[in-house]
Parts: C-alpha cells; sequence; structure tokens
C-alpha cells in the first residue's frame, strides 16, 4: 500500500486549482468570445510582511482590490492563493527570497505570470511600503520593481496605494471628474429642482427650508460670510465622541440652541469629526426623472488640503420591496460628487449628473459608467445601506432628520442594472428573490466635509435639469 503526504496532495491540487483559473481567468462583460491573445496575465498579490500582521493583510487585500479596478491583470483571488499557501507556506514569499526563487514559486505554485509582495513598517504617524514585483514576461532574474513607497500619515496610505498599481500596470487607474471635466452650463439653465439653494428661506436659526435641521455643533446656518446672503457651515474641529454622544439628542428633536460647547481638541486631531465620521448636511426628496440628466452647481469656502477635499454629492435611490408585505424601502442606488477643492476662498463649482445613465444604456461598450466586475470606479457605485434606507414615508420637501452620517469606508458592490447579470440584492428586510436593482426614482443632495479639521462654507447649492441633446439623424446620402 502506498501512503501519499496529504500536505503534499493538498498543495498539488490546489495548484492545479489555480493553473486552471489563471488559463481561463479571461473577464467575459459581453456575449462575445474573446481571442486567446487578449487573455490578461495572472496576477498574485501575497499579505504583506509585517509585524502588524492584520496591517500586513490589510495592505495586501487594498492592492488586490485596486489591481482588480485596474483592469490590467486577471487577478487571483485570495481564496484560491490560500489553498496553495495554506497548503505549502513556503509557496507565499519572503523578503530574502532571490528572484529566481520568487520567479519558480511564481510558476510552479500558481501558474501564473506576475506576484506582488512586500513589507510595511510604521514609522511613527508615516507609513512605510516596500514593494517588490516579478513579472515572468519581463524577467525570470530579475524584479521589476524594488521600491519603497511612503505616506505620511494612515491617510495617505490609499494614495501610496494607487501609486503602487499604476506603476506596476503602467495604466492609471480611472477617476472621478473633476471641475472642468464637464462643459460650461448653458446660458439659459434648465429647471431648478431643489428648494432654497441658496439657504435665505427658513425657521428660526436652524431650519432652512429644503435641508436638514443644523445641529449647532458641527452643522450652522448663518450670514454675513457669503457675499449672497445667509449659508451653510459645517464645522469639523469638534470632538467625534462629544457630537455623536449630541447627535442622539438631536435626532430625538433637540434644537440647535441647547447644542453644548465644543471641547477643545489637540493634534494630531484624528479623534475629530474630521477624522472620523465628518460633518453632513442632507437635502430633502426630490423626484428623479427617468433619463434625465442634472447639473450640479454651488459656490465654496474653506480650505482643503491634498487629496482631502469637501465632496456635494447627488445621491439616487430605488424602490425595493420588503420580503414580509411591507411597504418598499428606498435604498442608494447611484452616488456621484462634486469635488470640491479649495485654497480657503469663494469659488463656483459645477459638475453633471445622470443618476439613470447606467440603467437607461447598460451596453458597457456604449456607456462607460455601467458597472461590471473589475470596473468600479470611486463614481456611481452602490451598496447595500440599511441606516439610509426610508420606509417610504418622506414625499417630496419632507423632513429628513432621522438620518445619521455615512461612513466613508465601507464595502461597495456593484449594481445589476440588467436583469441578464442575474445577481441578487439581498438584505435584512429586502426580498432576496430581487434580482434587478430598481431604477432610481429619488434623489437628494449630500453636503459634505470631513478632513483637514476646520471650517466650510456652502451656499447657492444649486441642482437643476440639463437635459441632454440629441443628435439629428444624418442626412440622406445624395439629398
Amino acid at each position: 500500500m502506498v501512503v501519499r503526504d496529504c500536505r503534499a496532495c493538498r498543495s498539488a491540487a490546489a495548484a492545479a486549482l489555480i493553473w486552471i483559473l489563471a488559463a481561463v481567468a479571461v473577464p467575459i462583460y459581453a456575449d462575445e468570445q474573446v481571442a486567446q491573445g487578449d487573455q490578461k496575465p495572472a496576477l498574485v498579490v501575497f499579505p504583506f510582511h509585517s509585524t502588524d500582521k492584520t496591517l500586513g493583510a490589510k495592505i495586501g487585500d487594498s492592492l488586490r482590490l485596486k489591481f482588480v479596478r485596474s483592469e490590467s491583470f486577471a487577478v487571483i483571488d485570495p481564496i484560491s492563493m490560500a489553498e496553495v499557501t495554506d497548503a505549502d507556506p513556503a509557496a507565499a514569499p519572503k523578503m530574502i527570497d532571490t528572484p529566481v526563487r520568487v520567479a519558480k514559486i511564481l510558476a510552479e505554485s500558481f501558474a501564473a505570470q506576475v506576484a506582488v509582495f512586500g513589507r510595511v513598517e510604521r514609522r511613527g504617524q508615516r507609513y512605510a511600503l516596500t514593494v517588490r514585483c516579478m513579472d515572468l514576461r519581463k524577467s525570470k532574474t530579475k524584479f521589476i520593481m524594488d521600491r519603497t513607497f511612503e505616506a505620511e500619515d494612515v491617510r495617505h496610505v490609499p494614495f501610496a496605494i494607487r501609486s503602487i498599481v499604476e506603476a506596476i500596470s503602467g495604466a492609471m487607474l480611472r477617476r472621478p471628474p473633476e471641475v472642468g471635466d464637464d462643459p460650461p452650463p448653458p446660458a439659459k439653465l434648465g429647471p431648478l429642482v431643489n428648494r432654497n439653494p441658496g439657504f435665505e428661506h427658513g425657521e428660526g436659526n436652524d431650519a432652512p427650508v429644503g435641508w436638514d435641521r443644523m445641529d449647532g455643533l458641527c452643522s450652522f446656518w448663518v450670514k454675513g460670510e457669503s457675499p449672497t446672503g445667509k449659508c451653510l457651515l459645517l464645522d469639523t474641529d469638534v470632538l467625534d465622541s462629544q457630537w455623536l454622544e449630541w447627535r442622539k439628542k438631536w435626532e430625538k428633536g433637540a434644537r440647535a440652541k441647547n447644542a453644548p460647547d465644543p471641547l477643545p481638541t489637540k493634534p494630531p486631531k484624528y479623534d475629530t469629526v474630521a477624522g472620523l465620521h465628518g460633518a453632513h448636511v442632507y437635502s430633502h426628496w426630490y423626484r428623479v426623472k427617468p433619463g434625465m440628466r442634472y447639473r450640479l452647481s454651488l459656490d465654496m469656502k474653506g480650505k482643503s488640503a491634498g487629496m482631502f477635499f469637501p465632496k456635494v454629492w447627488v445621491k439616487a435611490y430605488g424602490e425595493f420591496p420588503t420580503k414580509f408585505g411591507f411597504k418598499t424601502q428606498r435604498r442608494e442606488v447611484y452616488r456621484a460628487y462634486l469635488a470640491c477643492r479649495n485654497k480657503g476662498e469663494w469659488t463656483h463649482y459645477t459638475r453633471l449628473m445622470h443618476p439613470t445613465r447606467q440603467w437607461d444604456d447598460p451596453d458597457p461598450k456604449r456607456n462607460p459608467d455601467t458597472p461590471r466586475p473589475g470596473n468600479l470606479s470611486d463614481d456611481d457605485r452602490v451598496g447595500p445601506r440599511s441606516s439610509e434606507a426610508a420606509a417610504g414615508k418622506a414625499e417630496e420637501g419632507g423632513d429628513s432628520t432621522e438620518r445619521i452620517a455615512d461612513r466613508r469606508e465601507r464595502s461597495q458592490t456593484p449594481p445589476q442594472p440588467t436583469e441578464a447579470s442575474g445577481r441578487r440584492r439581498t438584505g435584512s428586510a429586502i426580498n432576496p428573490d430581487q434580482k434587478q436593482t430598481p431604477y432610481p426614482k429619488w434623489m437628494r443632495v449630500y453636503i459634505y466635509a470631513y478632513w483637514p479639521p476646520g471650517t466650510y462654507y456652502f451656499d447657492n447649492v444649486d441642482l437643476r435639469e440639463e437635459p441632454i441633446k440629441k443628435k439629428p439623424p444624418p442626412k440622406p446620402p445624395g439629398k
């Protein structure tokens, strides 16, 4: 009787599975055949070495997700990778391994062409990411990358990760549109959608018409700061713990005039609202017109810092049926923001938004906004958000003060704009048989400021209809 080493069997079986996955790892987004020469190279991203294993795993996972979004590689999933490394720990490269050793691991254990691994070190507030990349298409004896990328603090780590992916893939990752990318507004503006864009009308000192009540600790309705009258002020230099405690009372009806005085904050101020939740104000609800494009315009003043700047979003919601026969729930199916980079002076911003485009035209060849695996942008993403679900009570212009702040960093999943996707949206109260993301019916404006800690002023937050002009059909030849 022959007794085999079970570990060796598992390693061989897992390697065979990886080889098969790598051979067929060609994403197909449409009913078409992909030529053999168009196959993407298989890439493996390993957890980074670190004295903090959790940190190393997070860096590796963040890199893997960024590579997926770059669409330059067929990225091997972490479960398949773990099948190999759990069965044979030597299949995970170490920092002391030579390029020849890593090339052997890559070819024999994973049947892949590209490997990314490295080490992350924390040096005070700074982070150092040492990255090594082996690409068998270019060399079997040398690393194509052996560099250290530095981030001045934890908030700049995502920026370093983006730089790593762009350097290895040789392509810029898709970025949300910035101010100036869209054409200027037409001479004749379209109909106004939202109420009281200039914050001129309201009750008392905390209730501008068409917007959330101010909380008196992070959000204020003020006059004397904007050249056109009253405006909105968001202050993020407030202890987050104090703000959360006050929000509980505010959500039960407490008014801004009863808000406590802000407690003093101390550097580096990561425990402030700026460093954690951010300050925000929602508009009331408005109907989405099918096929309509909208233009968001506003004036803003407040000093931003590099990759950290205020954002004003347009969020659209579909009506999801519940599985218990109650009313539908409104859940976010679209979001896009207007980037407000600012030097501390009143500046005008404008951007076009099209909440229904990915439903009106789901073909990714014609519509780049159509979400599909590996092409999720920071714009137009969707995810289940039970905290944002409204039970269908609020009508246009209704009160919206029962919400709490969104967390900036939470997992996102792509929407399924057509029934052909066959994917299901599930949630605690959502019907699990729902196969298609509902068409956007409602929308609202979301004003948001976070880092760096400070004061940010917003005025003339104006959402208008701007229909797409259809091109006339070409004239028949000879006429």
